[in-house]
């Protein structure tokens, strides 16, 4: 087993940590909110937010603007599946021809077709890690939503072909999240994909960043209560970067319902926008443990408390088809 999640965890920790930070080398951009599969532990599949897609332009100029004080690896995923975009290599190769050294995609890899991603790869591509969470067919269909374990092994094994062929220093990654309908799948896991991830991360379901503790609880061991005065602050206030497709600046990576933007940059330059007063105010809450009335804090303490934004700047929140999605989600867990 390698140790590149160990190894990445301590790379990117600050700290010194203050409400004005320094700013981040590495940026996760959420090209699409968009994605083909419906994990039973993941928040996408009841997301109000409209799906949409990031302004060419707008992802230009923050790459610009963002390598010019010090960002040199970006991440095209958030909440989405990237290879949904067939322009995905676009923004690889305008990463790239901006300065960006190292660019990285997550894939639940059922549309990483070996073409799609030899395109990537031609752009300059550095790194796809693979989100698989079953280690079977059918426990991958009850987890994902979707049958499509034998085209995900297909393409795994078709991209590999490639790296060993033509593109060695091609890294590929894997995870897993577990639950109770696979269980501890590690061993398993393991036998099938080690021989093409150098390093695989294993855990079980959380809370979906505070939103989805109620709902997993039924198929998860991972989601538990934690008191306030054990948490720490959360690194992402500090460490990234995170744009969202409607081009706004959030403080966490699956900010499903916009609850922690904290700019928009139509309206806002990043490097202005990193300092804000909106963000400062959340990092100095996070290193006083003051959170209660954000999602913060049932992220970090797995409670269920009421929360509200901690700005207005989004207007693309609340669609009004939560209780049809909510309804739907808990009939599809409730028949498991």
């Amino acid at each position: 087993m390698g140790t590149y999640f160990s190894d990445r965890e301590k790379k990117l920790a600050v700290n010194n940590k203050r409400a004005a930070a320094s700013f981040p080398i590495n940026a996760l951009i959420e090209i699409s909110n968009a994605c083909n599969q419906k994990c039973i532990f993941c928040y996408n599949t009841l997301m109000e937010r409209r799906v949409g897609k990031l302004s060419k332009e707008t992802y230009q100029s923050f790459i610009i603007k963002s390598v010019s004080v010090g960002l040199k690896e970006v991440g095209l995923y958030t909440t989405g599946e990237p290879f949904i975009n067939n322009d995905l290599d676009w923004f690889i190769q305008t990463a790239k021809a901006n300065g960006v050294r190292r660019v990285y995609v997550t894939s639940n890899g059922a549309l990483a077709s070996r073409e799609k991603v030899e395109r990537c790869l031609e752009a300059g591509l550095d790194s796809i890690k693979f989100s698989i969470n079953a280690a079977d067919a059918t426990s991958y269909k009850l987890v994902h939503g979707k049958d499509d374990w034998q085209a995900v092994l297909d393409n795994i094994a078709d991209i590999y072909k490639l790296k060993m062929s033509r593109y060695p220093e091609l890294q590929l990654l894997g995870s897993c999240i577990m639950t109770t309908i696979t269980g501890d799948i590690q061993a398993e896991h393991s036998s099938i994909f080690s021989k093409y991830f150098d390093d695989t991360f294993y855990t079980f379901a959380g809370n979906q960043g505070g939103r989805n503790a109620h709902h997993v609880q039924k198929f998860s061991p991972g989601v538990k209560e934690i008191p306030l005065e054990s948490i720490k602050p959360c690194e992402m206030l500090w460490n990234r970067w995170h744009l969202t497709c409607e081009g706004y600046l959030t403080s966490c990576c699956i900010d499903y319902e916009h609850d922690l933007v904290y700019a928009d940059l139509a309206h806002q330059e990043p490097l202005e926008a990193w300092n804000n007063s909106i963000i400062q105010e959340l990092r100095e809450r996070h290193l006083s443990k003051q959170l209660h009335g954000t999602i913060c804090h049932n992220c970090l303490t797995g409670l269920q408390d009421s929360y509200s934004p901690i700005s207005e700047i989004s207007t693309h929140r609340a669609t009004g088809k939560a209780s049809t999605k909510l309804s739907n989600y808990l009939e599809r867990i409730d028949n498991l």
